[in-house]
């Protein structure tokens, strides 16, 4: 079944990028000759309004309340491709408005990498307040989230309120006359910048329901588009205005047709074109298919999707069906009608991985009649009605809930009567049975976990019935990072991570094994470490995630010993750190810091590690820079502190710590129409801007339709998300 977008990421793939500003004529604005000439008589001016600033950054950040020290985590790439997409002008207007001074004009026309510090703080805090929660699906959504003063902050157009300005209008599709929405060339510079800040190659389809509406209108015929919004009472005028293609419809047109697919659409989430159909009535049915819009029992189309329970006089006919999926697909956005009855997709897949013996155990144990025998030692789709009622059951059974995240999680969530129907072993519980075992990796002594003859079976049923290409990690989170992890340290380092210079001989050979070969108890200890050097997650960098750790964790991490030790090459701070020199890492150190990082974040490359010391508050960007807020005392923790906490061994029993265990508690959450992360998190994690933890947790995580979440911006109807703990 092929995968379905979540129609407020379906703009993603819409539409065309807009024309960008060329890169020669923002050079031409950011090199001019006369600023060049005047550099050196401003140089003092800008030194001291970098002073004057910087002095006030650490009594604002520790003002901050939030946790994150006014910034979030990937700001300075939001920022810089913001900052980078605006012209010369337009940077001095979005930090002073029309009251830059020479000194700080000459400061904000340059690119990002090359902004002092006084003005890179300027520009991530103007880049923070305009970028807000994240999270946006569209140009349009990020466009109606801000007030008049950061539209045209956003638009390079001023830093200050006025409604007068051409920027201070809602986009194309908001709900307000057309003298309040942007005009062409404000709405091209909208899109340019909204595209850079979001990391978006098109603006998206705003607002959403837009982007279904289009679909299934523009899959109607004339007539049938005639139809379904004035049956047969549409006046030639009416009936004139309604045969276009959306795009070119009149306001008062598209407004109905939009108000004609969301009736028909309904609250989304449909997994098929048959769930979709039989959630209509027959008045919605008629409009759907472009046959009316008034209810007609009489009509081909109120009839029944097939596979419903119901007689065949009550089934839509072959052609009326053909429609069906039609508009169906066209509005759902999908390549096909998918399986309806939704349980007949895992159902076939799970019966189709048995053998024929296999099958007949799974429905009668060992009591089938020949005729039951014959007629269950049949593919799916040969079935008798009878059968095929008892698989689906059966099938129903063992597949609970759904949303598992690996064949060892699903199994563990079986008693031992449906471990067995699950195999094909029989249909009653068995204790004897070799299938009434637990998933390896389970907290069960070995006589208690499935044979490896068992266990490929469990496998092979597992993934066809989940849909998966493989069996996943079980148990999932902490085994992933703590294998990847563990298999990067050398033999040497393994021991040390574990015991330091205190291991027995028993101990050291024991631990100098890949993860899956390690013993339980060694395994538990690796698992046990690999969670506290984890912590709570959701790094963009490994610099971020090494500044996280103290002195004894650090040691850890890089398999250099398990206790603090202010003397070690590995106790020292991450390059970009506001430390000096000599309380930085080594060339050598870093080498094993970012190769461990790396494996334990699951990443590619170590990332950008930016210190945050030049962090600053909405509330700072909005008052008057000019007036000197610092204090003598320097709330942020200084050289001394950190180290201090660094040299601290907390000495915690790395088996014992509580809120590490309510860390790894997790749910799930499947995937809807509309949905998006932000929305995601708001209602799992009662915090929008928690976003990012689910898309740490889910990055790159392979869904059963084989696909995988790598893009903050695009999710699949149907996934299932971890959900971490919040």
């Amino acid at each position: 079944m092929s995968a379905l977008l979540s129609d407020s990421s379906w703009g993603a793939a819409a539409l065309s990028a807009r024309e960008r500003r060329s890169a020669s004529e923002r050079s031409a604005d950011r090199h001019r000759p006369s600023l060049r000439a005047k550099a050196a008589r401003r140089l003092a001016i800008v030194a001291a309004a970098a002073a004057l600033l910087l002095a006030a950054l650490p009594q604002a950040a520790a003002a901050d309340t939030d946790g994150d020290n006014g910034m979030d985590a990937d700001m300075p790439a939001y920022a810089m491709r913001w900052w980078n997409a605006l012209t010369a002008e337009e940077m001095v207007a979005a930090l002073y408005g029309t009251g830059a001074s020479d000194a700080q004009a000459m400061a904000a026309k340059k690119m990002y990498a090359d902004l002092d510090d006084t003005t890179r703080g300027l520009v991530n805090a103007a880049a923070k307040a305009i970028y807000g929660k994240g999270g946006f699906m569209s140009v349009g959504a990020w466009w109606e989230s801000l007030d008049c003063k950061h539209m045209r902050i956003a638009a390079g157009d001023g830093n200050t309120a006025d409604p007068m300005s051409k920027f201070c209008r809602h986009y194309p599709g908001s709900d307000y006359p057309a003298e309040k929405l942007l005009g062409a060339e404000a709405l091209k510079q909208v899109d340019q910048v909204g595209m850079a800040l979001l990391g978006r190659d098109d603006p998206g389809v705003y607002p959403p329901h837009v982007a279904y509406a289009m679909r299934w209108w523009n899959v109607l015929t004339a007539e049938e588009m005639v139809a379904a919004l004035y049956g047969t009472g549409a006046s030639d005028a009416q009936a004139m205005a309604a045969k276009k293609m959306y795009a070119d419809l009149d306001a008062i047109t598209r407004g109905m047709v939009n108000r004609a697919a969301k009736a028909i659409y309904g609250k989304g989430g449909f997994m098929s074109v048959g769930a979709w159909w039989e959630s209509l009535d027959c008045k919605h049915m008629r409009i759907a298919a472009g046959d009316g819009n008034m209810a007609d029992p009489m009509s081909k189309f109120c009839r029944h999707y097939p596979g419903s329970d119901f007689p065949a006089e009550k089934i839509l006919s072959a052609e009326a069906l053909e429609q069906v999926n039609q508009v169906g697909m066209a509005l759902l956005g999908r390549d096909d009608p998918g399986e309806y009855p939704a349980r007949i997709a895992y159902a076939m897949r799970w019966w189709n991985a048995l053998t024929a013996e296999e099958m007949v155990a799974a429905l009668y144990g060992t009591s089938a009649s020949d005729a039951q025998a014959m007629a269950a030692k049949m593919m799916y789709a040969d079935l008798d009605a009878r059968t095929r009622g008892l698989v689906n059951a059966a099938a129903k059974a063992i597949y609970g809930d759904g949303g598992f995240a690996s064949v060892g999680a699903w199994w563990e969530s079986l008693d031992c009567k449906h471990m067995r129907i699950a195999a094909g072993d029989g249909n009653m519980a068995d204790p004897m049975s070799a299938f009434c075992r637990h998933y390896p990796g389970s907290d069960f002594p070995p006589e208690k976990i499935l044979s490896p003859a068992a266990l490929a079976q469990v496998n092979q049923v597992g993934m066809a019935l989940l849909g998966r290409d493989d069996a996943g990690t079980y148990p999932a989170a902490e085994v992933a990072y703590a294998m990847r992890w563990w298999n990067v340290l050398t033999p040497e380092e393994m021991v040390a991570a574990l015991y330091g210079t205190g291991a027995s001989d028993a101990q050291a050979k024991a631990a100098k094994m890949m993860y899956a070969d390690l013993d339980e108890r060694t395994r538990g200890l690796v698992n046990a470490a690999a969670k506290a050097i984890y912590g709570k997650g959701g790094f963009d960098s490994v610099g971020a995630w090494w500044e996280s750790l103290d002195c004894k964790h650090m040691r850890i991490a890089a398999g250099d010993g398990n206790t603090a030790d202010p003397m070690s090459p590995y106790c020292r701070h991450y390059p970009g750190s506001d430390f000096p020199p000599e309380k930085i890492l080594g060339s050598k150190a870093l080498d094993q810091v970012n190769q461990v990082g790396m494996a334990l974040l699951n990443r590619d490359e170590p990332g950008e590690y930016l210190d945050q010391k030049h962090e600053q508050t909405d509330e700072q960007m909005d008052g008057d820079m000019s007036k000197d807020t610092s204090t003598d005392n320097d709330t942020s923790m200084d050289d001394k502190s950190k180290d201090k906490a660094m040299e601290d061994d907390t000495s915690k029993d790395m088996d014992g710590d509580k809120s590490m265990d309510d860390m790894a508690k997790e749910t799930h959450y499947t995937v809807k129409p509309g949905d998006y992360l932000w929305k995601i998190a708001a209602m799992e994690l009662g915090d929008g801007n928690l976003w990012r933890k689910i898309f740490d947790a889910n990055m790159g995580v392979k869904q059963a339709d084989g696909q995988a979440l790598t893009d903050p911006n695009l999710l699949l109807i149907g996934w299932v998300l971890r959900i971490p703990a919040a």
